[in-house]
């Protein structure tokens, strides 16, 4: 047998991993009326009871941590707008993204899973409909690593899909990608069960659905009955047309945080800090991510104003939670160590999240429902596994969170993690799963 022979037989043995994230979806929506498909893995598979995301619980922090393994302090993904030297970037867009990595060299600060996988020849293909710089942000080296990134918001710098050899044909099988939610998603599955699949022939396919997060947050919790069961069918779909090729196919479903219902008119953004006093103000620089706030002070601001910055939120109503970046003697502030955000360069002074029931209200607030506080709705995500490879009927009930869903990953697929990350793979997950020695695709 020749070498591309050999390859492929290795390839035919080697589990395919469908990792499946649902942007804003909590523990308590998976039930057998809204999302039956998802409910049958639950139940035939593995269910984690404690698994939580990161903090702060937006959706850029979490995927870089679900595809590196780390806490946002080695990411430098610190929430979903991040202060850097050359002022504050979206990492929603891939044009911010992409100056970010000219700012500091790399989009995402440590090995993500493409690259990863890259060094022992396997691949990584995403699929995302959320934003476009969150589907980047999966796989930010994909034109070096291999494989591909195909984004259903379509950016308007780098196009639809990378690498951009790619469009013709994805194009020619699957049109442009559509604006409608529901559409969207449909095609973003069409595109990640068809003839793409087939010729990257990915060993981990990461589906970025990125709603009920948009639906939620315009018209509260209840709102996305409808939209999570069309998630469920089409999760159902893409997981049976990918079974269809030559290789087992095991499934992780997680979310990257769960969503908690404001009081309606709650206000939710920099205007908490209208009333900040002018000394501080003319200092500070506030990169929301939905109910956390990351204060990022001038280097020479005076210790006197850094400890003054301390004090006034944890004096507000609304503060929840306050994390700093040393110790100033103020009452009920955590350090920032804590929240796993305390990042050398890029990490904030201060790290505040809301008590979104402590809000100011008004009748011009929108907003209907968040993420980024530290509730239990919140932080709190499912985590699902099913396949060959995983043990059956199952309830983990341990604390496990994001970055364990990295080295999970490589071990199934046999592969070594030869750098520290910060989380440990669910072993009690794979019963059964022979030893990477054992494997005979090695």
């Amino acid at each position: 047998m020749n070498v591309e022979g050999q390859a492929r037989e290795r390839s035919a043995k080697r589990p395919r991993v469908v990792l499946f994230v649902v942007d804003g979806l909590r523990a308590d929506d998976i039930t057998g009326r809204v999302m039956p498909a998802l409910s049958g893995l639950a139940q035939d598979g593995v269910r984690c009871t404690a698994a939580r995301t990161v903090l702060p619980s937006v959706t850029r922090a979490a995927a870089a941590s679900l595809v590196t393994g780390c806490l946002p302090r080695r990411t430098g993904v610190i929430g979903n707008r991040i202060w850097t030297p050359e002022g504050v970037l979206n990492t929603g867009a891939v044009r911010e993204v992409l100056t970010m990595r000219s700012v500091r060299g790399r989009a995402v600060e440590v090995p993500t899973l493409g690259e990863i996988l890259a060094a022992v020849g396997l691949r990584v293909m995403v699929v995302g409909t959320g934003s476009a710089g969150c589907a980047y942000l999966l796989h930010p080296e994909v034109d070096s690593a291999g494989g591909a990134v195909v984004m259903a918001s379509a950016d308007p710098v780098v196009g639809p899909v990378l690498p951009a050899s790619l469009r013709p044909l994805l194009e020619r099988d699957h049109g442009a990608p559509p604006s409608d939610a529901d559409v969207m998603l449909s095609w973003a599955v069409d595109a990640a069960s068809g003839p793409l699949i087939d010729r990257i022939d990915p060993d981990v396919l990461v589906f970025w659905c990125g709603e009920p997060d948009e639906t939620r947050h315009a018209a509260g919790l209840g709102a996305a009955a409808t939209m999570l069961g069309h998630i469920d069918a089409e999760l159902d779909r893409l997981l049976a047309s990918v079974r269809l090729r030559n290789r087992s196919v095991d499934a992780i479903v997680t979310a990257d945080h769960g969503m908690v219902a404001l009081p309606p008119g709650a206000l939710l953004g920099q205007e908490l800090f209208d009333h900040l006093p002018a000394a501080l103000a003319e200092l500070v620089t506030i990169c929301v991510s939905g109910a956390a706030f990351a204060l990022h002070l001038a280097a020479d601001a005076r210790p006197s104003l850094r400890r003054d910055l301390v004090r006034w939120c944890r004096e507000q109503a609304w503060a929840d939670c306050v994390y700093a970046d040393a110790e100033y003697g103020v009452p009920g502030v955590l350090p920032m160590a804590e929240a796993g955000c305390d990042h050398p360069l890029l990490g904030p002074a201060v790290l505040v999240t809301v008590d979104p029931y402590a809000l100011p209200v008004d009748p011009h607030g929108t907003v209907a429902a968040t993420h980024g506080t530290l509730l239990p709705d919140d932080v709190g995500i499912p985590l699902i596994l099913h396949g060959p490879h995983i043990a059956r009927a199952l309830t983990v009930s341990r604390p496990v969170g994001l970055p364990d869903v990295l080295p999970t990953v490589l071990e199934i697929l046999g592969v070594p993690l030869m750098h520290e990350v910060d989380g440990t793979p669910i072993l009690e997950a794979l019963a059964g799963l022979p030893t990477l020695a054992e494997r005979p695709y090695r």
